[in-house]
């Protein structure tokens, strides 16, 4: 991860949080002010009618007393509108207001969400404010090492120093053995197979070796692994297959070199590397000890057809002092991956 961006992120945290504390703060403020208005206007209530209509005098009483067509009849007045004997009392529809009932319910429910928001937000911006010096000190730390270098990408190992001429009982033999250097954009993974090559002549015969390699790079370093099988043959030269032509197998010698002993070219296209490489044995399984030979390693790596994802068939040629051998193409076992 960039410095600068983690360095960054618990400042983004920090600001989100506050400014999420003040828009709670905003929506209480408003919350308060509702419930303060709604107390000091108390909605109408539906029992206070207004005037209610005055009925007209009851007859009843002095039409007993005097009834029609008798002398002494009073005197009726003209018909007019119908007047009802009970009237119903008005009927006063509550207006869409909310009453106190149902605002206050809420308020308590809406305050408590409030609470628990503003409780999340406070550790959020406890926990950012914690981890801001931890990254302005990763930030400092690591400034100095990413100046130059936009895309550094993975750190690579410090490879143990290889002797240039170790004798049989020198240490250090097999030490980069099971190593291999972390790929970043543009870099490649390689193993390949190479031909028989004529290893060592022999006062009857040679001693055949087919070589096997291993190759990772970084940036501007590489490491390679070097096996080679060897089986002495009564022939002038390694016979393509040593088993049909009645060669004997010998001993397997192994050889690890990286850079800087190992230097590396790139052109874009194909890789070329060279350096001395010792070999070592591991006689009988047991601890590796260096044979006391140096080999002159000239190795060229290319592209050649594409495979599948990000891989293609490796290209290579592989000098050991005057001898040559280049790889037969077989997908299976010459491989080249890119990394992306």
């Amino acid at each position: 991860m960039d410095n600068s961006a983690a360095a960054t992120g618990p400042l983004v945290v920090l600001a989100v949080a506050v400014s999420g504390l003040v828009v709670l703060g905003i929506a209480a403020a408003f919350l308060l002010v509702r419930a303060r208005g709604a107390a000091s206007h108390p909605p109408p209530r539906p029992d206070d009618d207004g005037p209610r209509p005055e009925l007209r005098r009851d007859d009843l009483a002095d039409f007993h007393a005097h009834p029609p067509g008798f002398p002494g009849a009073m005197t009726l007045t003209p018909a007019g509108a119908p007047v009802p004997l009970m009237v119903p009392p008005p009927v006063h529809r509550a207006a869409a207001v909310p009453s106190e009932a149902s605002t206050r319910p809420s308020l308590p429910v809406a305050r408590f969400l409030l609470a628990l928001a503003a409780l999340a937000l406070l550790l959020v911006a406890g926990a950012a404010a914690a981890a801001l010096p931890s990254a302005r000190g990763a930030d400092s730390t690591g400034s100095a090492t990413a100046v130059g270098s936009p895309s550094a990408g993975p750190a690579v190992p410090a490879l143990p120093a290889v002797p240039a001429a170790p004798s049989s009982g020198s240490p250090g033999a097999g030490e980069l053995a099971y190593t291999s250097l972390p790929l970043a954009r543009g870099d490649v993974a390689v193993r390949m197979a190479f031909g028989g090559l004529v290893l060592e002549r022999q006062a009857v015969g040679v001693t055949a070796t087919y070589p096997g390699v291993s190759l990772t790079t970084s940036r501007e370093r590489a490491l390679v692994h070097l096996r080679l099988p060897t089986w002495n043959c009564l022939a002038a030269e390694a016979p393509d297959e040593p088993v049909a032509s009645g060669c004997v197998p010998s001993v397997t010698e192994y050889g690890d070199l990286g850079s800087p002993a190992l230097t590396m070219s790139h052109d874009g296209t194909r890789w070329v590397l060279a350096g001395r490489i010792p070999t070592y044995v591991r006689p009988n399984g047991s601890a590796p000890v260096y044979t006391g030979r140096v080999y002159g390693l000239t190795l060229t790596v290319a592209p050649g057809r594409r495979l599948p994802g990000a891989r293609s068939v490796a290209d290579g040629v592989l000098s050991l002092g005057s001898a040559i051998s280049r790889t037969d193409g077989d997908p299976s076992v010459d491989v080249l991956q890119r990394a992306r």
